[in-house]
């Protein structure tokens, strides 16, 4: 399959002339804003031919459903049902129009294909890169951690306490069991 991703055409059906209202705290808007696309494309680019087959359909949106999916835990065909209806998810995989191509779900399985262990990890690598430069240099390698000691009402369990316990329930289920009328005999339980 060949390579191919354009955005250059506008639309009658484009989000702008629409002059539609997209929620800037939307999470996938968020997200969208930080990823790296153009690295990501290119590093996905790699895995098609430049030269022969068909066009591909756009790998920006290909990832962006990708990541959608994990993120909501969705089915490929759930995720690709999605993209018809929910505005962020379009602008989240790269389109600015109702109005663009649209994939079967078999689509995600084939492209996920061509996602090996190497191109995954070059993926992470360009976002936590992009991620670790808008931290401010003297914070990049420090970790900050919680270490508050919270009192927590447990008793650590040993084998007589555990013993205890479990034969002090065995003697009141038997006592509620011979109040309803069971005959039964307590072995080790001694009246008073």
């Amino acid at each position: 399959m060949k390579y191919s991703h354009n955005q250059e055409q506008k639309s009658l059906f484009s989000f702008g002339l629409m002059k539609v209202a997209i929620p800037e705290d939307h999470e996938l808007i968020k997200m969208e804003k930080e990823i790296d696309w153009d690295t990501m494309i290119e590093i996905v680019g790699k895995k098609y031919s430049q030269k022969t087959g068909r066009n591909s359909k756009s790998i920006r949106m290909m990832i962006g459903l990708e990541i959608a999916k994990r993120k909501y835990g969705l089915s490929d065909e759930a995720i690709v049902d999605q993209l018809k209806v929910d505005m962020a998810l379009k602008i989240f995989c790269g389109f600015n129009e109702w109005d663009h191509p649209l994939l079967e779900a078999s689509g995600l399985t084939k492209f996920r294909a061509r996602l090996d262990k190497e191109t995954l990890l070059r993926l992470e690598e360009a976002n936590i890169r992009k991620i670790i430069r808008k931290v401010p240099r003297r914070n990049r390698y420090q970790v900050i951690t919680d270490s508050t000691c919270v009192e927590a009402n447990i008793t650590y369990p040993t084998d007589s306490k555990l013993l205890s316990k479990t034969y002090g329930k065995l003697v009141q289920t038997a006592e509620r069991l011979r109040e309803k009328g069971v005959k039964l005999i307590i072995r080790a339980k001694h009246k008073k």
